[in-house]
Order: C-alpha cells, then sequence, then structure tokens
C-alpha cells in the first residue's frame, strides 16, 4: 500500500505521487543539474524549502534555486534557462502548469534532461507525455491541496527530514480549508516566507540562508514583526480607499486601486493587500452575511478575491478571466488562479475596460445586470 496520505482524499493521486518520488530519487542520486524553479509567495517558497531539505538530505548538491517572478513560464525563460542549463532537470512548483506557460515549456522540452510539475491551480492544460505533472485538479481534487503540501507528500516518499512547519505554512499562506488550526508559529513562519520571496534580492541570498533564517527563531521574529507591521499598515490605508458597491444581483463589489498603496517588489504584494482588504469587508456586520468580490487593480493587473456566499452564486474568478481571454485576445496577457482567488495581466490602461466587462460578467450570475 505504501506510505498512507496525510488527507484520505489524496489517494487518487498515489500513482503520480509515487512516480515523481522515484523520479527525485533517481535524479538526485544522478550527476546532473537540477533546477528548482518556484513561484513568488509562501506556498511557492515553502515547496522549494521542502525540496532543498530533500535534496541536503540525500547528499545532492548541485541544484539551483531560482524564484519565479510570474507562474507563466515565458519564452523568454525558456530560451535563458535552455542556453544556461543545458540538460538539466527542471522542477516548477506552484505554476507552469497552465495554457499561457505552454510555448515556453514546447521550447525547454528540447535542451531539458526531463520537466516536472507540482501544482494546484486548475488546468486545462494537456500534459506532454515527456512531463511528470502532480496536480490534484487533474484527480478530481481542488485546489486546498497546496503546492508546497504537495511537495511535502513527494518529499516525504523520498527521505525523512524535517517538513512539517513547511507544510503547515504552505496551508497557511494560500488560506487552504485544509488548514484549520491556530498556530503561532506556523503563522509567523507562514508570514515570513510571504516576506522573503518578495522583498529578498534572490540573486544575494541562498535557498541554505533562507532555511537558517526560518530556522532561526531570533532571527525569524524580527522579521515578522517587520512584515506584520507592514501588512497592518497597507491594509489599514487600503480600507479607507476601498469603495464599495452592490450590483442589481445583491452581489457585493468592493474596488480597491492597489497600484495607490504598493509599488512592484514592495511588501506587501498586492494580491496579499487585496485578499486583507477583502477579509476586512466581509467580517463587517454591513457585508458579513452577502455574497462579496473583492477587486483590486492596477493600470495593467487585476486581482480577485471572493467569499464562499459568492461562490454558491456562481462566481468563478478563474472562469471569468479565461472567459476574457477568448473576448479580448491579446489585451490579456495572461491570467488564472482559482474560483475565489484569481489574478489577470492586461495591456496597459485597460483597466476600466477590464473592471467594467468583470463586473458585468459577474451581474449576469443569478440574472441581473449592472
Amino acid at each position: 500500500m505504501g506510505v498512507d496520505f496525510l488527507f484520505r482524499e489524496m489517494e487518487p493521486m498515489r500513482e503520480v505521487i509515487e512516480d515523481m518520488a522515484q523520479h527525485f530519487k533517481r535524479i538526485a542520486g544522478g550527476n546532473e543539474k537540477i533546477v528548482v524553479k518556484y513561484d513568488t509567495d509562501g506556498d511557492g517558497l515553502s515547496g522549494a524549502l521542502i525540496l532543498y531539505r530533500m535534496f541536503e538530505k540525500m547528499g545532492k548538491k548541485d541544484v539551483t534555486y531560482v524564484q519565479s517572478p510570474s507562474p507563466v513560464y515565458r519564452v523568454e525563460d525558456a530560451m535563458y534557462d535552455a542556453g544556461n542549463y543545458k540538460d538539466a532537470h527542471f522542477i516548477f512548483i506552484d505554476g507552469e502548469n497552465n495554457n499561457d506557460s505552454e510555448d515556453g515549456l514546447k521550447i525547454l522540452r528540447k535542451s531539458a534532461r526531463s520537466i516536472s510539475i507540482i501544482d494546484h491551480h486548475i488546468s486545462t492544460r494537456k500534459k506532454d507525455e515527456s512531463e511528470r505533472v502532480v496536480t490534484p485538479v487533474w484527480h478530481g481534487l481542488g485546489y486546498e491541496y497546496t503546492s508546497g503540501f504537495l511537495c511535502y507528500e513527494v518529499a516525504r516518499r523520498v527521505c525523512d527530514a524535517d517538513y512539517d512547519i513547511l507544510w503547515k505554512a504552505s496551508l497557511y499562506c494560500d488560506k487552504s480549508p485544509l488548514w484549520t488550526g491556530h498556530d503561532e508559529e506556523v503563522e509567523e513562519v507562514g508570514l515570513v516566507l510571504d516576506y522573503i520571496s518578495t522583498v529578498m534580492d534572490r540573486e544575494k541570498h541562498s535557498m541554505e540562508f533562507i532555511n537558517t533564517l526560518i530556522n532561526d527563531r531570533e532571527m525569524r521574529r524580527a522579521e515578522y514583526l517587520v512584515a506584520k507591521d507592514a501588512v497592518e499598515t497597507a491594509t489599514r490605508y487600503a480600507v479607507g480607499i476601498t469603495q464599495v458597491h452592490e450590483l442589481s444581483n445583491g452581489i457585493l463589489i468592493a474596488l480597491i486601486e492597489v497600484g495607490r498603496i504598493v509599488e512592484p517588489g514592495e511588501f506587501p504584494p498586492r494580491g496579499k493587500v487585496t485578499g486583507r482588504v477583502h477579509d476586512t469587508i466581509c467580517t463587517k456586520d454591513e457585508y458579513k452575511d452577502k455574497p462579496v468580490v473583492t477587486i483590486g487593480y492596477t493600470s495593467d493587473s487585476l486581482m480577485v478575491r471572493a467569499n464562499r456566499k459568492a461562490m454558491e452564486r456562481g462566481f468563478n474568478g478563474n472562469e471569468i478571466i479565461e472567459k476574457l481571454k477568448e473576448e479580448l485576445g491579446s489585451v490579456v496577457i495572461a491570467g488564472g488562479g482559482h474560483a475565489g482567488a484569481a489574478a489577470m495581466k492586461f495591456t496597459r490602461r485597460y483597466d476600466k475596460t477590464i473592471i467594467e466587462l468583470f463586473e458585468r460578467k459577474i451581474s449576469q450570475l443569478g440574472g441581473g445586470s449592472v
């Protein structure tokens, strides 16, 4: 039967997870280089740290860890990787398993020794026969099985190491409904991972240093307090400039221009600000029992969060973004995510058009109109 899953519902994933674990054992014992690319958030970084501890325990040193600026693997990314990491084994965490990455992956397949993807985002992409992909959405499961947690289920079948705080932080960082407890250490580690992935210059700090920081309670606490203050300050300001209005079908829209609050590369990132504003709005007495969709936007991007009541009304952020891709063509550069948390990148200054179309599609849920 093999190793039991922490959540028995994952049993349909046993074959792909055990196959990935065997693959990691093989490449850890080989001489070829391994490149681990992970998304810029706490979930992606927790997954990378889990694999770091796994490969360290296996004695594999020739591993390069690269933080991806986006969950989309672009053609220019593939050209760079093909030229700099020829014949390497590539592992992607928390991204790249999407149609927007297909052109880049197609280029990489020509030079990579192998391609492995561990991701939990909704995807209609067709897997190439040469790839290994671990994703719950292809096995009847949902986004709640985060990428960092999937890395844990793979890694613990490779070797024993200290993974516990990392997989828990992964669930916490992505607000997975699988994380139902309250643990101050997990919450501290989770926020620090989010903070590090946003502000730390990865060209100057190794994964070894990040691992040391997470293990050093005093050092980690100092980073946590800085991050906590930044989040609270940004959230207070953001809530103050958020505009709330109700569509004809009763769904509330909370609109916030997050570009006024934080610049790219600053902490908290715009998605986290949008999420914190959403949580704050949803707990207010006048809104707590209503369907709420929060839209954070800049001149070239949009981030959306929805509460359970909105999703029960049929809201699905990922589906709306996919429809806008079809309708607007090249105006939408990339986008996707989950039903209740999604994001998109579009041509600069199309923000008003995108918001109008987004709201129109939300208003059609239940037969209303803007």
